[in-house]
């Protein structure tokens, strides 16, 4: 690191922090199913995005992924 004061150094620190958080996030986004739009087939609501045929409600009841 620079020379650079304790506060320029601590952003710069915070700044890496953050763009490590963002692309660990965006790895984590990758890796979810896309879904499609339609009717849950657990509760009969139409949602605009399904993964395997149910709602984000109905997969946390059940305990699906």
């Amino acid at each position: 690191m620079s020379s650079s004061d304790p506060i320029d150094q601590a952003s710069d620190r915070e700044l890496m922090d953050t763009a490590s958080a963002v692309d660990a996030v965006r790895m984590a986004a990758a890796k979810f199913e896309k879904g499609q739009p339609g009717t849950c087939i657990h509760c009969g609501e139409d949602f605009i995005r399904l993964v395997r045929g149910r709602c984000g409600g109905c997969r946390d009841e059940l305990g699906l992924p």
